[in-house]
């Protein structure tokens, strides 16, 4: 039995790079010991005006804010095709006043521009993850893209 694609060689090809390794879209690294590390997804990379950006930086400035218990940043399309950094936030109990513009501020006192979030930030109660603890970034769009319904009226 043939390894692959099922009748697409072209596809096979591109999965397997020059040293025999299968392109899995995971970012990782191998510590001192030789422990594999996965760290990220590379599928997770969005673009704003042209500047690519991932998602995780933005969280990781954002899981150091007081009072954020989860969070997770997603690209909402413009009217551009610029993914905009948005993000969705899950308070610790009782920080119920921390604030989108706090949040906005802290990420642009730390990133470019192109990481701040020109799509906001909204507040739910509880983040929809999977039965292994991550996080449904599908639903959390269509999440900001309720919330944003209701902001507006």
């Amino acid at each position: 039995m043939s390894q692959g694609y099922y009748n697409n060689a072209e596809a096979t090809k591109n999965a397997i790079d020059d040293e025999g390794f299968y392109k899995t879209g995971d970012i990782g690294f191998f510590n001192d010991e030789g422990f594999l590390f996965i760290v990220d997804r590379k599928k997770d990379i969005m673009k704003y005006k042209g500047y690519q950006f991932n998602p995780s930086e933005i969280e990781n400035v954002i899981e150091n804010i007081e009072g954020v218990k989860l969070v997770a940043v997603v690209g909402i399309p413009d009217s551009i095709g610029s993914d905009l950094p948005t993000a969705v936030v899950v308070r610790q109990k009782g920080f119920q006043t921390l604030s989108e513009e706090s949040v906005i501020a802290h990420v642009a006192k730390i990133l470019p521009d192109n990481k701040h979030l020109h799509g906001g930030v909204f507040f739910i109660d509880e983040m929809p993850l999977t039965p292994n603890g991550k996080i449904q970034k599908k639903i959390v769009i269509e999440l900001v893209e309720a919330l944003k319904v209701h902001k507006k009226s």
